[in-house]
């Protein structure tokens, strides 16, 4: 790999390996301005005098006011790398004549900067007898050779806090003798010699040096912070809620403190992959006070957690970190950790359902009450009018109730109180009086003398039996059979026979049906009956009747014979079925029927839809993209819409209700919708073809021609289009654009949000030799349509189409180390960026010099830059502003906003790279050069 870093960097005599920046700002308290007057700092010294028979250098509220004969001398134990004034001229008399000791200096002829390169310098001021100079700013930068000699390491490292019993700090270094100070000034040969630990008591910054004979190693510093150990946000008391959010507001005390409270709520739940659980804190547990959330926390010793149950609601912990605030979020910042948990013990009442006789007159519920540290205090309370005198014992509720002399068992509910417990509900059952049913499935075909031996079969009036099947004769008015039952009926079938004096049987006849036996309902009535037996079929009695009763309720002619009566046993397990548990649905829309069958469900009372989620069990909204509904026979109807984005998902079960009342469910069916496939473009877009033949993923045409050099594109009629589609949001578009001969036609550039709705971008009526257009796409642009509306002559070429990606909100670099400082490059040409504190930027001329990019902070867009940081991680954040000063002439860096080959580039590319310990220009190897990056071209 050949380097170039002699015929670089040794040129621009800038900071070629290890820099000094001493940047000094006239402030009052600099200088005395006596007679003559200097300041020393970083090596670097800065002198004023002011000449023979001159006024001194004088102190005013903007700066530092200089004479005639008056001087400026800068020295410096290094090189002198560059030397910046910034000054204004003062009064009316002509502009004063500066010249420079030694070296290349320019000035200007008004305010402005002086700029001077140079091994010695100084600066004297020939003035007119009013001329004034007034000195705002002057900077300067000095460039030292490398040391041989390693700094010293400490031991524990820097930042690190210490109680009561003070710390001990050991220095280390690879070679040399090892000096330091403990009051914060910067060690020399002279300073102290380090021999043994160093104990410390209180908060001190140690700073060290390494000396090899006169070679001497960079400073080393590092600070320890002493801590009480009972101060509030230690471990020995860590802050209330309260007390984190008022130290984050004041923005001390936040880093590495102890906080303590309740888990009010999991915010973001157990997360396997990085086992970290996000929860908040409060001082009494619930959510309605002030809040404090553990962001992304880890367990004990920041080890991950290994379970949503790792954090529950009502724990009481005490948790380590960094505090901060997100948006109005108090927070612990990621990777917090748990330092104790304590998890308060819930009672539990235990008790189960009973049951009591039907003429009982106590009663009693066995309960405990488990984890419990106070004893039983429980309360325990019902609604039911047949109980009374309820009572507490140390393991029992004790009642009284009045006899249940009714035909069906009764219920009643207690609830059991405790103090933190859940409620418990005790179902309290008390049977009924055993009446003398019918079993099912019941049959008969007996006649009246036969009744009385069949369990839950009463007659009333009835005739003589007639001698053959169906026996049972109703004879008289009110004439009636009843079977009385204790279970939900099936079918009921009977035959049933007119003997008509003369003639057809005239009369009334009912079948009714009764839950009480007092208040009977019609189930079938017959006005006429025929004189040959016929078998009558009822498919269904309603679940609540507990007697069936034949009756004849007026006799007009003849009699009504009955018999063969059978009544099933019914399966009362309800459900619902559906044709297909699965619709998959295009991507286009679909409307179709799916097959419902029930039983045991009163569809009187509805069948529907409810919607779920994808775990089956909790109820969801219906979604916007299907209509569906139960149809007139009690099947679903639906209607899914077209899909124009992702696949999709949705969830429902058919509905209904069973005798008792109770939901009743379908399985869940699942909706599921094909993806809506669009050939979209890649970002960034590159395109310069004819409209013809191979066209990239994205882009559509209509009605275009060719020209035989680019712009190729032709647009030669009326409608003639092309179409960028594009999935993401897009960056700057830019385009090559000509007129053939075109006059009094209009051709446009429109953007659309969804393919349907256009908006004009830009429009053109007079359109001559090649030109390249740069526009800005907003955002929620997903289409880019070029058309030429309306022709009156000539054509339209078009070509060069570049889309690029959106420039980033902000970019995070990590330099490269070089004798203590880091170093960096980087290109964005959407946007300009502002560089993070302790960084600046520099560009560099045709005659391989480096100039600071104005204060340095701001990087324009379209500007290769090299960055030099006092840290690694360099943040560049997108500017609002990004307008700075580009100085030194042309800068001949150059950057590429994503991944480039090299093939593609003229010349042989360089980059700034770190070989072997050495900094300098590399030629570049790789097959593609990396986004976001500068680099400048040797033509070999």
């Amino acid at each position: 790999m050949k380097q170039i870093f002699t015929t670089i960097f040794a040129k621009v005599a800038m900071v070629s390996v290890l820099a000094t920046f001493f940047v000094w700002t006239v402030k009052a308290t600099d200088f005395t301005l006596t007679s003559a007057d200097s300041i020393t700092k970083d090596g670097i010294t800065i002198s004023f005098a002011k000449g023979s028979g001159s006024n001194a250098p004088a102190w005013y509220s903007a700066g530092l006011r200089f004479y005639a004969k008056n001087t400026i001398t800068i020295s410096s134990s290094n090189a002198i790398t560059n030397v910046t004034f910034s000054w204004e001229k003062q009064g009316s008399k002509d502009f004063a004549t500066v010249t420079a000791g030694s070296g290349n200096y320019s000035h200007p002829t008004a305010a402005g900067y002086g700029i001077w390169t140079g091994s010695s310098f100084s600066i004297i001021f020939t003035l007119g007898s009013s001329g004034q100079l007034q000195l705002n700013k002057l900077s300067v930068t000095a460039s030292s050779a490398p040391s041989s000699v390693s700094a010293p390491t400490f031991s524990p490292a820097d930042g690190t806090n210490f109680g009561n019993d003070g710390l001990d700090v050991t220095i280390s270094a690879a070679n040399g003798t090892i000096y330091y100070t403990l009051d914060g000034s910067n060690p020399s040969t002279s300073s102290s010699v380090y021999s043994s630990a160093i104990h410390i008591t209180a908060t001190t910054t140690v700073k060290a040096v390494a000396a090899d004979g006169a070679d001497v190693s960079s400073v080393a510093s590092a600070t320890y912070t002493y801590i009480d150990p009972n101060s509030p946000g230690t471990q020995n008391n860590p802050y209330t809620v309260a007390q984190a959010c008022a130290a984050i507001d004041a923005g001390t005390g936040i880093e590495g403190v102890y906080a303590t409270g309740i888990v009010s709520e999991i915010v973001t739940a157990y997360n396997s992959q990085y086992g970290n659980i996000s929860y908040n804190i409060s001082s009494d547990g619930t959510t309605t006070s002030n809040q404090l959330q553990a962001y992304r926390g880890k367990s004990y010793n920041g080890d991950n957690f290994t379970s949503a149950d790792d954090i529950q609601v009502g724990d009481v912990v005490v948790v380590y970190g960094n505090l901060t605030k997100y948006g109005s979020t108090y927070e612990f910042e990621a990777n917090n950790k748990l330092v104790s948990l304590d998890r308060p013990v819930t009672p539990i009442i235990s008790a189960s359902d009973i049951t009591i006789e039907h003429d009982a007159t106590s009663g009693e519920i066995a309960y405990s009450v488990t984890n419990s540290s106070s004893g039983v205090d429980l309360e325990a309370t019902t609604t039911a009018e047949w109980i009374s005198n309820v009572a507490v014992t140390a393991d029992k509720v004790t009642f009284t109730t009045t006899a249940n002399e009714g035909d069906k068992d009764r219920t009643a509910s207690f609830t059991l109180t405790y103090s933190g417990a859940t409620d418990k509900i005790v179902t309290v059952t008390q049977k009924h009086f055993v009446a003398d049913y019918a079993t099912l499935p019941f049959a008969f075909d007996g006649g009246r003398e036969d009744i009385a031996d069949k369990a839950g079969l009463t007659q009333e009036g009835l005739g003589t039996d007639y001698t053959n099947s169906p026996k049972l004769k109703f004879d008289t008015a009110n004439d009636c059979v009843v079977l009385k039952i204790n279970e939900t009926p099936g079918v009921l079938s009977f035959d049933i026979k007119g003997n008509p004096s003369s003639g057809q049987w005239s009369g009334t006849f009912k079948i009714q049906g009764s839950s009480d036996g007092v208040t009977y309902n019609d189930i079938k009535t017959y006005s006429s009956i025929s004189s040959s037996k016929q078998s009558e079929t009822i498919e269904q009695i309603s679940a609540n009747v507990h007697y069936i009763k034949w009756i004849l309720v007026t006799r007009d002619n003849g009699n009504v014979a009955l018999g063969n009566i059978n009544l099933a046993k019914v399966d009362l397990t309800p459900s619902i079925t559906v044709s297909s548990n699965s619709i998959n649905a295009p991507a286009a829309e679909t409307e179709e029927t799916l097959n419902v069958t029930y039983k045991n469900v009163e569809t009187s009372t509805g069948v529907d839809i409810s919607w779920f989620e994808s775990d089956g069990t909790t109820s969801a909204s219906e979604p916007a993209w299907i209509s569906a509904y139960i149809n007139s026979s009690f099947n679903v109807d639906y209607l899914i819409e077209a899909n124009k984005g992702a696949a999709r998902t949705a969830y429902f079960k058919v509905y209904g209700l069973d005798r008792d009342g109770n939901d009743v469910y379908s399985e869940l069916v699942t909706v599921s919708q094909e993806e809506y496939v669009v050939n979209y473009a890649s970002l960034p877009f590159e395109y310069d073809g004819n409209g013809t033949g191979s066209i990239p993923a994205g882009l559509s045409v209509s009605g275009l021609g060719t020209y035989s050099s680019s712009p190729a594109m032709k647009f030669d009629g009326t409608g003639d289009y092309a179409i960028l589609k594009i999935g993401e949001a897009p960056g700057t578009l830019s385009f090559d654009i000509k007129g053939n001969s075109f006059s009094g036609g209009t051709f446009k550039v429109q953007t659309s949000t969804n393919g349907e709705n256009y908006t004009d971008l830009k429009s053109y009526t007079e359109l001559g030799t090649t030109q390249n257009e740069v526009l800005s796409i907003a955002s929620d642009v997903r289409y880019i349509k070029w058309i030429y509306t309306e022709k009156s002559s000539g054509n339209v070429a078009l070509g060069n189409i570049k889309l690029a990606k959106p420039a980033a909100d902000s970019y995070t670099i990590n330099g490269g180390l070089s004798n203590g400082q880091y170093w960096a490059s980087f290109y964005c040409k959407a946007s300009g960026y502002t560089i993070s504190d302790g960084a600046k930027a520099f560009t560099m001329n045709a005659s391989n010099k480096l100039y600071l990019l104005g204060e340095g902070n701001v990087i324009p867009a379209n500007t290769a830059v090299i960055i030099i940081s006092d840290v690694e991680t360099i943040t560049l954040t997108k500017a609002d502003n990004a307008s700075a000063t580009v100085s030194g002439g042309a800068n001949i860096l150059v950057g590429v906003d994503s991944d480039t080959a090299v093939s593609g580039i003229s010349g042989t590319p360089y980059v700034l790279s770190i070989v072997n310990d050495t900094l300098g220009f590399y030629k570049y190897t790789g097959s593609n050069i990396p986004a976001n990056k500068a680099y400048y071209i040797v033509n070999e």
